[in-house]
């Protein structure tokens, strides 16, 4: 009976920072995606300026 109770709550705590994980990601990607686009749209604006 201990056995299961440890399984389920492992399995919460990793399903848990799984979901986290994904997130932190996602999140991370569109910053980095944001970061590039909005460099390279300055970029050329600053250029078609001067």
């Amino acid at each position: 009976m201990n056995i299961n109770k440890f399984k389920i709550l492992n399995q919460k705590l990793f399903g848990n920072k799984l979901s986290n994980l994904n997130i932190y990601l996602f999140l991370g990607f569109n910053l980095t995606l944001v970061s590039i686009l909005g460099f390279v749209w300055f970029h050329s604006a600053s250029n078609s300026l001067v």
